[in-house]
């Protein structure tokens, strides 16, 4: 009986992590978001060294993020914000394994909420409570 269960349990996780990969475009969603009180920021977002993007992100008033869909190898990778000159802002290493979701967030100089940090970093696994749509 304990087999069923565990072979149940497996099986659900398996359809669970390929409806995640199929609605999702990836294994790996970068959400990035200006919640400051800038207008926009011009940042570049790397992930182990290759861009992903470039570009301005508009403050507006409610959480608006743009996401980026991507498929990466399970493992360790890094997530690196930098200006538009280059200077790095920000390093995030995280472990990849099924579906993760990277959460970047600018809060700029007036609401730095974690040890003065202007970005906020942030992953998580589609096992967690935090899903955005």
């Amino acid at each position: 009986m304990k087999k069923k269960i565990v072979g149940v349990l497996f099986l659900v996780l398996v359809i669970h992590q390929f409806y995640w990969y199929s609605n999702l475009d990836g294994n790996l969603i970068v959400y990035v978001s200006n919640v400051s009180e800038k207008d926009s920021v011009e940042i570049s977002l790397l992930l182990d060294n290759n861009k992903i993007n470039k570009g301005m992100y508009i403050n507006s008033n409610s959480y608006s993020f743009k996401n980026y869909p991507l498929t990466v190898s399970p493992g360790k990778h890094t997530v690196t914000v930098e200006t538009k000159e280059g200077e790095i802002k920000e390093k995030y290493t995280f472990y990849s394994f099924l579906i993760k979701r990277v959460i970047i967030e600018y809060q700029g100089e007036e609401n730095q909420l974690d040890d003065n940090k202007k970005f906020l970093l942030d992953s998580e696994s589609v096992f967690g409570n935090f899903i955005i749509e």
